[in-house]
């Protein structure tokens, strides 16, 4: 073949890889999507993450307050944040489409809400009303269940078993898995202030998995079958696997499952099982779950799949964040989850979420959130950091203006107490007013002293707010 001959393919050849590229260049300005966002202060930053077809970061470049990226088509979370606060908005964009969002800091965002502190008692599991507060206390080796009245008496509701967990369908109505030794588990129905024994339709020699509904129905599994509880003490199978299914959360007119294959220890399906009968499954995992108030949507936590699901187990919005924890409903149309340090609240109508509440991580991390029956306060409770065992606490914050009691003295107890020696066990109390509780291991020694002369001491309270505190003799 002559050199010119050789030119001449050569030079067509490239010419074709150029036409090739610029053909494929101009397929995918054309079929790709385009996504501008606009934010209030260049201080903000500007965040995409695409949630499908995959999963990833996408890079961009930030020229003040506005970027602009060329991605393919699917859904897309956009994050603002900057020192103080983060919002979020999910965005659709389809093939070809050019779409600019706005999306700002405002002003309001930027308050991130102080907590206040309730009790230093390792309050956990806990349900609330305007008129009492139930919780498990995980600061006690014990695991006792207490109970706090609208006169802010605490009273142990429960001392004779040791509770693992409380799942409540209201304030009023739990069922707690408990341990006898370390070789048996069983289940407590809590009725107001009555605990009944359980009688299961099995051995429970592993922990029980177990949920409630809002009116009252609860499920139980022994890894293979699941069990609903009738209201005679009997139960029913309702569903049985070679393999091994968990309970995790129930609605009023469904039950989530996960389901395990044989000598699996990952999650690798979900079901959704409904009272008439009919099932949806799909494959993921799960972390936790939790059903809307009117049981037509669901929130599901994973290293995948976070998002908001219908109740046959269909996607219909993943969550600005990824995995979160402890998710909890206001309403149906109002989200709370923890993740690291922050509380965020998310809008399933705007899609957007925000940062309502902070704790230094210095201080320790949120650990589960739960809002009481009224929608007025949002409780929160705290892993403290800075003991030498592991310390739990609990917080609150006001959602609808309600105020928020005694917050500098609480707070300055919060720093000496929990107390904790061979004989004296000192704590408080803030849910309507202030309580120092004194519980102690021998009769004729006093813890009352041991407390005041801790309060004095600490120097942190004006004479004046110590000479009106309220010391009370708990179990």
């Amino acid at each position: 073949m002559s050199p010119t001959k050789q030119r001449t393919i050569l030079f067509y050849t490239v010419m074709g890889i150029f036409a090739v590229a610029a053909i494929w260049a101009l397929f995918l300005y054309f079929t790709s999507a385009t996504l501008t966002i606009t934010t209030n202060s260049a201080s903000n930053t500007i965040l995409v993450h695409e949630n499908s077809p995959t999963k990833r970061n996408i890079e961009l470049n930030q020229n003040k307050n506005q970027a602009s990226v060329q991605v393919e088509a699917g859904n897309y979370t956009v994050t603002i944040q900057n020192k103080a606060t983060s919002t979020s908005q999910i965005v659709n964009l389809k093939m070809g489409e050019r779409k600019s969002i706005i999306l700002n800091l405002e002003t309001a965002e930027l308050g991130v809400t102080t907590p206040s502190v309730v009790t230093s008692l390792g309050a956990g599991n806990i349900t609330a009303a305007s008129d009492h507060l139930t919780f498990i206390d995980k600061n006690n080796p014990n695991r006792p269940l207490y109970t706090v009245n609208i006169a802010n008496r605490t009273s142990l509701l429960d001392g004779g078993h040791n509770y693992t967990s409380v799942k409540w369908a209201d304030p009023s109505f739990g069922i707690g898995l408990v341990t006898f030794g370390s070789v048996k588990y069983g289940l407590v129905k809590i009725s107001g202030q009555t605990i009944t024994n359980i009688t299961l339709p099995f051995t429970a020699t592993k922990a029980i998995t177990y949920a409630i509904s809002p009116n009252r129905t609860w499920y139980i599994s022994d890894g293979s079958i699941v069990y609903k509880a009738n209201g005679d003490g009997s139960f029913t199978k309702i569903y049985t696997t070679n393999d091994t299914v968990r309970v995790e959360s129930a609605s009023n007119n469904a039950v989530l499952l996960t389901h395990l294959a044989k000598n699996s220890i990952r999650v690798d399906s979900l079901i959704s099982l409904h009272s008439d009968g009919t099932k949806y499954q799909i494959e993921g995992e799960l972390y936790e779950s939790v059903w809307s108030p009117l049981g037509d949507k669901l929130v599901i936590s994973s290293d995948d799949d976070t998002g908001i699901y219908d109740s046959t187990l269909h996607s219909l919005s993943p969550l600005p964040r990824g995995n979160v924890i402890s998710p909890v409903w206001l309403d149906d149309t109002t989200l709370f989850y923890v993740i690291g340090s922050d509380v965020w609240r998310y809008d399933t109508t705007s899609k957007k979420a925000s940062i309502v509440t902070s704790v230094d991580s210095s201080v320790g991390s949120f650990s589960s959130i739960t809002p009481d029956n009224s929608g007025n306060y949002l409780y929160i409770s705290v892993y403290r950091s800075g003991f030498t065992q592991p310390t739990f606490g609990l917080d609150r914050i006001s959602l609808k203006g309600k105020p928020l009691l005694n917050t500098t003295t609480a707070g300055r107890l919060n720093i000496i107490f929990p107390h904790v020696d061979s004989i004296c066990t000192i704590n408080f109390m803030n849910f309507t007013s202030i309580s120092v509780l004194i519980s102690q291991t021998a009769t004729n020694q006093s813890c009352y002293a041991t407390a005041k002369n801790a309060i004095t001491d600490s120097r942190i309270l004006d004479a004046s707010v110590i000479s009106k505190l309220n010391y009370q003799r708990i179990q």
